[in-house]
């Protein structure tokens, strides 16, 4: 097949749609087709397949797109007419819960076991073999690839009251000038080697997007947070699954951020059901199987 992708990587909408996007593009190379990545104006003239995954477009740019090759849409959040698609991808968990407007045979890819992660994640996994202990202290923050350095900053400070000494890994922004902690923290602007760094922590504060995912294929024990309206499903559903404190809004977590903190790190037993059961959910292998879906259809 040769396939057009059409993907949102404006800075402000994260970096999710672009590593979803890749990993899947990725996945159809690997099974010896053609992938293409165009801009939003492009006619998709020529293709088998337009994979489209951006919060820009409505119901009218989804039957112009389709009018070109069947159309698969990347969505996380079922608040569009979705009609002119062949099908649907949701790799969140909760997916399976939101209200999608579709055709009656449109083929909907719904939960983890469709999350479009990059490689090195299944690979690090493979070697992967995880201990926990009470004197766990090595602490992940991230909130996504968007403009959350205040978020960030806002976390560290409550993480102010934790009582053991952290070791804490911030990935998303510079160290801030002037910037002082009783604990001890590295701040990581931007790396390509992911995985590696999520398989070296203990608990992870994180954003309930695709970080998500690869936390739950790596099996890191988490603290979730809501921070855009397309999160607040799979924060739900990860509270409700109890497979990760997700306290809502950051509004709604920080009060209770450094407690939880100190009682995940605390609980050694706790962290290692949580590991062993968001191994489960998530094996890094759901970009092939999405793939493999294409092809079927």
């Amino acid at each position: 097949m040769r396939v057009a992708f059409y993907c949102d990587d404006r800075r402000e909408s994260g970096l999710g749609h672009w590593a979803r996007c890749t990993a899947l593009s990725n996945a159809l190379v690997a099974r010896g087709h053609n992938t293409k990545l165009h801009g939003f104006g492009d006619e998709p003239l020529g293709f088998d397949l337009v994979v489209v995954d951006s919060y820009a477009l409505e119901t009218a740019d989804f039957e112009r797109l389709a009018r070109g090759a069947p159309l698969c849409v990347i969505d996380d959040l079922a608040d569009r007419d979705l009609s002119a698609a062949f099908a649907v991808l949701n790799q969140n968990y909760g997916a399976g819960r939101l209200p999608y407007k579709t055709s009656g045979n449109a083929k909907m890819l719904l939960g983890p076991a469709f999350a479009l992660l990059r490689k090195q994640f299944s690979q690090t996994r493979e070697t992967l073999s995880r201990d926990f202990a009470r004197t766990d202290n090595r602490v992940l923050v991230t909130l996504g690839g968007g403009e959350v350095a205040h978020a960030l900053l806002r976390v560290l400070e409550d993480l102010s009251r934790v009582r053991r000494t952290l070791e804490i890994t911030v990935l998303g922004m510079d160290a801030p000038a002037g910037f002082t902690s009783a604990h001890s923290i590295r701040f990581i602007r931007r790396t390509d080697e992911i995985a590696p760094l999520f398989a070296q922590t203990d608990l992870a504060i994180t954003s309930a997007g695709v970080t998500a995912l690869e936390l739950s294929c790596l099996g890191v024990p988490m603290i979730a947070i809501a921070l855009a309206q397309n999160q607040m499903p799979s924060a739900a559903a990860l509270r409700e699954a109890g497979l990760a404190s997700a306290p809502g809004t950051l509004e709604e977590a920080l009060p209770q951020l450094a407690a939880l903190t100190d009682s995940l790190l605390g609980d050694w037993r706790k962290r290692a059901e949580l590991s062993r059961d968001l191994r489960l959910r998530v094996d890094g292998l759901g970009a092939e199987r999405a793939a493999q879906e294409l092809e079927a259809i």
